[in-house]
């Protein structure tokens, strides 16, 4: 094998690898992070606030919004959810909420910590925590909380929520 061979081979190498890395970076990593605590933007349960100054925020979940528009009193002209029903973004004052489902929108399996058998464990602390999932449709609100427990909450009734924690 001749050098301007191997140089050649090492240099395609090279190429398919930035290739590779760029790919998974950008399209199997998650591209968004929540401006509130960090965590992955999953779309099916981002918000979306939009600030006085124009400039938008996004969140990873409802309660990281909300927790956001109580902190900062008057930063905040709108705040969008998205229905988990269908997908879409609905102002959040006219969305209903069910809080304390089995579903933890922001809490990816790789960060629940190892539990031993027979302990019992509290969480002291997580911004996202009980979940507080939006639906535009009341049926619909009640058809997930069927499946995936939780109870029923308005705006103002999710907000005091958000006051409590």
């Amino acid at each position: 094998m001749n050098l301007k061979g191997a140089l050649a081979g090492f240099i395609l190498l090279l190429v398919v690898g930035g290739f590779g890395y760029y790919g998974y970076r950008h399209f199997v990593l998650a591209t968004q992070v929540c401006d509130i605590c960090g965590r992955a933007v999953h779309s099916s349960h981002e918000s979306t606030l939009l600030l006085k100054d124009g400039e938008k925020a996004h969140t990873c979940c409802t309660r990281c919004a909300l927790h956001y528009n109580q902190n900062h009193p008057g930063q905040v002209t709108d705040v969008l959810v998205v229905d988990h029903s269908n997908g879409k973004q609905v102002d959040a004052k006219k969305a209903l909420y069910v809080e304390g489902s089995d579903e933890q929108e922001c809490l990816s399996a790789s960060e629940t910590p190892p539990r031993e058998p027979g302990v019992e464990y509290e969480r002291t602390f997580d911004r996202c925590v009980p979940s507080l999932i939006a639906f535009s449709d009341e049926s619909a609100a009640r058809d997930f909380m069927a499946r995936r427990g939780g109870h029923l909450l308005t705006y103002a009734e999710a907000v005091q929520s958000i006051k409590k924690r």
